[in-house]
């Protein structure tokens, strides 16, 4: 009953590279691993369509890059605006703080981080977590498999950057989203769409809803919760053995 076929699929990433565009943002998801993963999850009966729906909120509420979060959180809070983007252009690099007997390491540069990837994978792997044929290595696997598919083709995730990236959202916000996705799902949307089988026809109420009435009105808008992860996935990387910082939600 959960399963992605093709038609909503084709969907889903032609409205992830709309948003996309609108943030600057040129990479494209890897479609045929991302289908891979959608099967490998409805195989393990595990709702293939929760996934994509936290796909496509993640894609939608974190699609900023790290230097213009502030704004775009703003705009989530004020139901009168329109979404706004960051500039590409204003990011400049933290320069990192020497530790005593640390030796600073100078910045440069680069690609503007984009945390969508991590975070949605993240909250998937908690998803798993609480099934039988999800946890442990097989559903780290999975949600390994989606930060690669969100990632592209071009860009290559080993396991361990898989692990610090999910060291570093720990705590109660990634838990809490994860909740407000779960009730949207299952409850909310279910409501709204109450002419539908939602059981059967979840697809059509996730599309209906989107593009009549609009992002805001499909997924969870959480202000707080979109800014906790931004500040705990731009906090400096933790040495080896330090425990996570709590975070505020």
């Amino acid at each position: 009953m959960w399963n992605v076929d093709i038609t909503t699929l084709s969907w889903a990433l032609d409205r992830i590279r709309e948003w996309r565009d609108e943030a600057g943002d040129s990479r494209v998801p890897d479609r045929k691993r991302l289908q891979a993963v959608l099967q490998s999850l409805h195989r393990r009966r595990i709702h293939a369509g929760f996934v994509l729906y936290l796909v496509l909120g993640c894609e939608w509420l974190f699609r900023m890059r790290l230097d213009g979060g502030e704004r775009h959180i703003v705009a989530l809070d004020d139901t009168t605006l329109p979404i706004r983007v960051a500039d590409p252009t204003a990011w400049t690099p933290a320069r990192p703080l020497p530790r005593p007997g640390d030796r600073t390491v100078s910045t440069r540069p680069g690609p503007v981080p984009r945390p969508m990837a991590w975070i949605v994978s993240e909250l998937v792997a908690r998803r798993l977590a609480r099934t039988r044929r999800g946890k442990g290595e097989k559903g780290e696997s999975l949600a390994l498999g989606l930060a690669r598919a969100l990632m592209g083709k071009y860009r290559h995730v080993d396991r361990e950057e898989f692990r610090r990236a999910r060291e570093r959202l720990r705590g109660g916000a990634a838990e809490q989203l994860l909740a407000n996705f779960e009730r949207w799902f299952y409850e909310y949307l279910p409501g709204r769409c109450a002419s539908l089988d939602w059981r059967r026809q979840w697809a059509d109420g996730i599309r209906s809803t989107i593009d009549v009435m609009g992002p805001r009105h499909t997924f969870p808008v959480a202000p707080e919760i979109v800014s906790a992860l931004f500040a705990i996935y731009r906090a400096p990387g933790r040495r080896r053995n330090q425990k996570p910082v709590a975070d505020a939600i």
